[in-house]
């Protein structure tokens, strides 16, 4: 066989593969069998009951995941949301996969709201759901960029008999690299006990933070 033959078959093999991966996959897993199965390892894993308003998965040129949707919902068991995502679009880089980490760089959103809750026993819930933080988490936002506008935040506190309400325009994440360097920038405005008061920034700083430099503020 010669080497033009060779490279030939080769670079063939190499188009079907690419193919199959960026046309195949999808082709496969945008079906209402696949988001059923999604929500289903998402309840088993997590507890969460979250509900996808038709989903819809494209690959990346390089090895990444898009997911889309008209929105993203958590269910509590009387059928409140307390977290809905308006449009949100997520990227999730395939190759740390290899290493059983998910990591999100890219995260958007329209319209979004969340409300979260200080219960009576001092517990951090999302609605109905106890917030737990885990150091050991295998999702990796380290180099995560997030982009989202029209968003409503509340947080209300039972011990307290409290609300808070941020409501922004928009919130945009630029960089954000773990003990190195955190860039964001914001419009929104912070309503406690139903007194409002504005809230613009653009803050650039390093991480970890052991001293806050004025220069690092725009307010």
């Amino acid at each position: 066989m010669s080497k033009k033959l060779t490279a030939i078959i080769s670079i063939s093999t190499l188009l079907a593969l690419y193919g199959v991966y960026y046309w195949g996959i999808p082709a496969i897993i945008n079906k209402p069998s696949f988001e059923n199965f999604l929500e289903q390892q998402i309840k088993e894993k997590s507890g969460y009951k979250v509900d996808f308003t038709n989903p819809n998965f494209k690959m990346g040129l390089l090895p990444s995941v898009w997911l889309k949707a008209d929105d993203i919902s958590v269910l509590n068991d009387d059928g409140s949301k307390p977290l809905k995502l308006g449009q949100p679009s997520l990227k999730l880089q395939l190759l740390p996969l290899l290493f059983k980490k998910a990591d999100v760089s890219i995260f958007k959103a329209e319209n979004s709201r969340v409300d979260l809750i200080r219960d009576k026993n001092a517990m951090l819930k999302l609605g109905q759901y106890p917030i737990k933080i885990n150091s050991e988490s295998q999702i990796t936002l380290d180099k995560i960029k997030i982009d989202l506008t029209k968003y409503q935040v509340t947080f209300f506190d039972e011990i307290q008999d409290k609300k808070i309400v941020l409501d922004g325009k928009y919130f945009k994440l630029d960089e954000f690299k773990k003990d190195k360097r955190l860039k964001f920038s914001t419009v929104s405005d912070l309503i406690v006990d139903g007194k409002p008061s504005s809230l613009n920034a653009e803050v650039d700083m390093k991480l970890p933070l052991n001293k806050i430099n004025e220069d690092q503020f725009l307010l």
